[in-house]
């Protein structure tokens, strides 16, 4: 009755309990079949590493026919909505960003696959650990979970967390490396001790330091791992 008066279909609900299912099952994972706590573990960031982000972003304000910056390097920092011309719009832009799906369909970064094909042969744990903000958006979780099935994108625990550096402590006592382009985020984990793989873009190319390592394409990682390990 509720599903009529909302007009939801039988194939939306059942589209959702197999999203929900999705969500659940790997959940259930992480935290019953997955040793992160001794494992050797690889973390990997989605936004700028996997997922071209900004290349997205102008996807959808393109559809939304919002005046606003459509030359990618004009964003040369994190903050897109440096390219609106009414940055007032920028919240309810965002939010709907969010809650509509663009992120189940969002644009793959050349590399992305090799990568993961490569961390998932070298026998890693693979984290995925994003600071998407799940508690705000709540289908951000099922909605990555298709975008990484989709893309055919190997991957075995999905970590949502602000604080990328205190998690890491707290969960993880063997982390092989991570891979981030955020140049705050980078260097908190590199002071811990933690080699970092850092993309070159914009708006991180005065961030070095002991332990992070800049390569200019996610090719670049399996080269130099290659390398370590001969």
């Amino acid at each position: 009755i509720l599903a009529n008066i909302w007009g939801i279909s039988p194939k939306e609900i059942e589209k959702e309990f197999y999203r929900k299912s999705d969500v659940v099952a790997q959940l259930w994972s992480q935290e019953f079949e997955l040793d992160l706590k001794t494992q050797s573990c690889v973390c990997v960031d989605l936004d700028g590493v996997l997922c071209d982000y900004v290349g997205t972003w102008l996807k959808f304000i393109e559809y939304k026919k919002v005046d606003a910056a459509t030359d990618r390097s004009f964003y040369t920092i994190p903050d897109v909505s440096i390219g609106l011309k009414d940055v007032s719009q920028y919240s309810d832009l965002k939010f709907e960003f969010r809650e509509t799906g663009w992120k189940a369909s969002a644009i793959m970064i050349d590399g992305a696959k090799e990568l993961m094909e490569f961390l998932h042969k070298q026998g890693d744990v693979i984290v995925i650990l994003t600071s998407r903000p799940v508690l705000q958006h709540r289908r951000i979780f099922p909605d990555t979970i298709k975008w990484l099935k989709d893309n055919q994108l190997h991957y075995d625990a999905i970590v949502f967390e602000q604080e990328k550096r205190e998690w890491i402590l707290r969960h993880l006592d063997n982390v092989k490396y991570c891979i981030d382009d955020d140049p705050s985020v980078a260097v908190k984990i590199a002071n811990a001790g933690i080699k970092v793989y850092m993309p070159a873009i914009s708006y991180n190319e005065k961030t070095e330091g002991e332990n992070i390592i800049r390569v200019n394409s996610l090719a670049e990682i399996i080269e130099y791992e290659l390398k370590a390990g001969v």
